[in-house]
C-alpha cells in the first residue's frame, strides 16, 4: 500500500512538472516582493513615508508582467537602494490582502502587474502599469520615479521649516489638531461611485472636485537630425 502511495505521488510530480508551461507565473511570488506586507488603506492615509505600492494579479497564471516587476525592474540594485526611504506594500488586484483601498487603484494591476509611487501625503503619485509604454519598463525608469517622489518630498519639508519658523504658533496648532479621517466623506476609499470619482482624498487647501495629477518622469527628447551638406 505504501509502495502504491509512493508511486501515485511520483506520477503527480511528473505530471506537475509536465503540464506547467514556460510561461507560468505567479504574481507576488518574486524573491522583490514577497515579503512586503499588505496594509489598510486607513494605515497607508496616515503615513509619515513615501510609498512603494506593487499590484498583482495573483490569480492570473501566466502573468509575464510580474515576472517583469519582480525579476528585474524591482530586482535591479539601483532601485533596491532607492527604497530605503519608503514604506513597501504589496496588494493583489482582487483586494483581498487589505482593506479599504479604491477598486479604481487595484484594477491598474489585474492580468498584470502595476506599481504606485505615492509621496506620504497622497497628492503626487506617479503609476508604472498597463499605461506605460514597453521601452520605458527599465530600472532607470522605476529610479527616476522614485526620485521625483523623494525631490517632492524634501521640497514638502522645506517649505514647512520655513513655514514654522515664520509662524511658530502655526505649529503648535496644527500639531494639536486631530487627523481627519480619510475614509469618512469625498474621496475615501471605501468603494461607492461618489468616492471613486476622485481616488485621492482631498488635502487642506483642495476643493472637493480638485484632482491630483499623476506624475511621470521626463525622458529625453529625441534630436532632430540636421541635414548633410553635400
Amino acid at each position: 500500500m505504501t509502495k502504491r502511495i509512493l508511486q501515485l505521488c511520483i506520477v503527480a510530480l511528473v505530471c506537475t512538472a509536465t503540464f506547467a508551461g514556460p510561461n507560468d507565473y505567479k504574481g507576488g511570488s518574486g524573491e522583490s516582493v514577497k515579503n512586503w506586507g499588505g496594509r489598510d488603506y486607513d494605515q497607508v492615509s496616515k503615513s509619515t513615508m513615501p510609498m512603494l505600492v506593487y499590484i498583482s494579479d495573483e490569480g492570473f497564471k501566466t502573468n509575464q508582467k510580474a515576472k517583469l516587476f519582480e525579476n528585474e525592474l524591482l530586482s535591479d540594485a539601483k532601485v533596491k537602494e532607492l527604497m530605503k526611504p519608503f514604506t513597501q506594500i504589496r496588494m493583489d488586484s482582487d483586494g483581498t490582502r487589505a482593506k479599504g483601498w479604491t477598486k479604481d487603484w487595484l484594477n491598474r494591476g489585474s492580468n498584470g502587474a502595476a506599481l504606485l509611487i505615492i509621496s506620504s501625503d497622497l497628492r503626487f503619485p506617479v503609476w508604472i502599469d498597463k499605461g506605460t509604454p514597453k521601452e520605458q519598463l527599465k530600472a532607470d525608469y522605476v529610479v527616476k520615479s522614485m526620485q521625483m517622489v523623494l525631490d517632492y518630498e524634501a521640497k514638502k519639508r522645506e517649505a514647512a521649516e520655513i513655514a514654522d519658523k515664520k509662524d511658530p504658533k502655526k505649529k503648535e496648532v496644527a500639531e494639536e489638531k486631530p487627523k481627519e479621517d480619510p475614509t469618512k466623506g469625498f474621496g475615501g476609499f471605501l468603494g461607492d461611485k461618489e468616492k471613486d470619482k476622485n481616488p485621492f482624498p482631498p488635502k487642506d487647501g483642495m476643493k472637493k472636485d480638485d484632482k491630483v495629477a499623476e506624475k511621470k518622469p521626463d525622458m529625453p527628447k529625441k534630436k532632430k537630425e540636421e541635414p548633410i551638406d553635400e
